[in-house]
């Protein structure tokens, strides 16, 4: 999880990286369940935002003003065609204002060749943060929401599961793709017993050969609160399979960008 995210603008999801995507959708889902269970989550309490369309809207303005009182602050909704900036107030001038009244900036424009550009203007000239609710390029808050966060919940992918990811690699490939299958063997009885843990492979790593190493993967799937690392390298401890020639190597990665692709 990310920590140091304050003040970061949301223009397009493919200037943040994994991680801070990961704590988004994370936050949110434990925010989703709290408004199920009748939890208050005042965590913008006496915050605003400004929301400034330029053009129309029924599920963006909802969802944001929804989300913001429920979350204790207050979202002011601006109409470009009703305020100065259908007369002239350039966007470095709205950054500038609106960057020193509100604590966030939100902006739908979707005129083509203009409203990603609008929007990084405004950025450039705020000292709040700009998030981009809809433009000619990207509409990302919806693709999070009503997208990869249902499907993340129902193939059991992070933030709902944990994951890990073990390469175990060999010179001989014979002895690789045996190591591998003792690895998923001990792992699944380890940690099947009576708990929600799933072990899948082995299988071929995509690059299955480097430096004359011969590498394999298991993927292990657990629940949501579990350490899945530190019980991983206890099993491998246990029945001896971190230890061996020095060919022999085993590595696990939790929760890594390159399993979301692969268990897809």
């Amino acid at each position: 999880m990310q920590t140091n995210m304050r003040g970061l603008d949301m223009i397009t999801t493919q200037e943040w990286t994994k991680d801070q995507l990961d704590t988004v959708l994370d936050i949110a889902f434990d925010m989703k369940k709290k408004r199920a269970l009748g939890i208050p989550h005042p965590y913008l309490r006496d915050k605003t935002l400004a929301m400034l369309f330029f053009f129309s809207s029924t599920r963006t303005r909802g969802s944001f003003e929804a989300g913001m009182a429920q979350l204790g602050g207050h979202a002011a909704f601006v109409e470009s065609r009703t305020t100065q900036i259908a007369h002239g107030d350039t966007a470095k001038e709205l950054g500038e204002i609106y960057g020193r009244y509100f604590d966030g900036i939100a902006i739908r424009h979707v005129d083509w060749g203009v409203g990603n550009k609008y929007i990084r203007y405004v950025a450039e000239a705020s000292r709040a943060p700009v998030l981009n609710m809809q433009c000619d390029l990207y509409h990302h808050h919806q693709a999070l929401a009503d997208r990869e966060l249902p499907l993340r919940e129902e193939l059991g992918l992070p933030p709902f599961r944990r994951l890990a990811l073990l390469t175990i690699q060999d010179t001989d490939e014979a002895e690789a793709a045996r190591l591998a299958a003792r690895v998923a063997q001990a792992l699944a009885l380890l940690l099947g017993l009576g708990e929600d843990y799933d072990v899948r492979g082995p299988w071929p790593a995509p690059l299955y050969r480097v430096r004359d190493r011969y590498r394999f993967q298991v993927v292990v799937r657990g629940p949501r609160s579990a350490t899945l690392g530190p019980r991983i390298r206890h099993c491998l401890e246990r029945n001896g399979l971190s230890r061996g020639a020095a060919r022999r190597k085993i590595f696990v990665a939790v929760d890594p960008a390159s399993v979301l692709g692969a268990t897809r």
